[in-house]
């Protein structure tokens, strides 16, 4: 099992598709340390809904600073795994990413091996995935749809050490 799988028991009956990950040798980033994002919180507490997330810049950076969490099922094999999805009101399937622990334990209750994950690499990811619809930022709580052009947008304005 690669090292950045952190294992945790959480769930939830969003529905699963496959998806491919390509899994780095090494973790792209420190999984001794707890993944918390107190920046991007702040940020997402007070962005302007309605206006786009491109043109709130300080959303934007914290959004390509943060490292994410990616609910996989415990059960998933390493190189190819099922990703337990986000369906929207319209059937449309996100891609989760979490901030925190805390954030994944409010929307899943099923057992998770957690691909913890830098900016870059969670938009290359839902991006990948051609049947998603985008990414979606803490779904039982701020529930911040990035669309693929959103995505893409950020991606570009990624820092090079967010893109590992």
């Amino acid at each position: 099992m690669p090292l950045f799988l952190v294992l945790g028991l959480l769930g939830c009956g969003a529905p699963e598709h496959q998806a491919t990950i390509d899994l780095p040798p090494e973790p792209p980033v420190d999984v001794s340390r707890p993944v918390e994002n107190p920046a991007l919180v702040q940020a997402l507490g007070v962005r302007e809904v309605g206006r786009p997330v491109d043109q709130q810049a300080s959303l934007v950076r914290e959004l390509n600073r943060a490292v994410y969490l990616l609910p996989v099922p415990a059960e998933g094999a390493p190189a190819t795994t099922r990703v337990i999805m986000y369906r929207d009101g319209r059937g449309g399937d996100w891609v989760p990413l979490f901030t925190d622990w805390q954030q994944m334990r409010a929307w899943t209750q099923r057992p998770v091996q957690p691909l913890v994950l830098p900016a870059g690499a969670a938009w290359d990811f839902a991006l990948r995935d051609e049947s998603a619809a985008g990414a979606v930022i803490d779904p039982a709580a701020y529930r911040l749809s990035l669309d693929r052009e959103t995505l893409e947008r950020l991606k570009n304005e990624a820092a090079p050490d967010a893109r590992r």
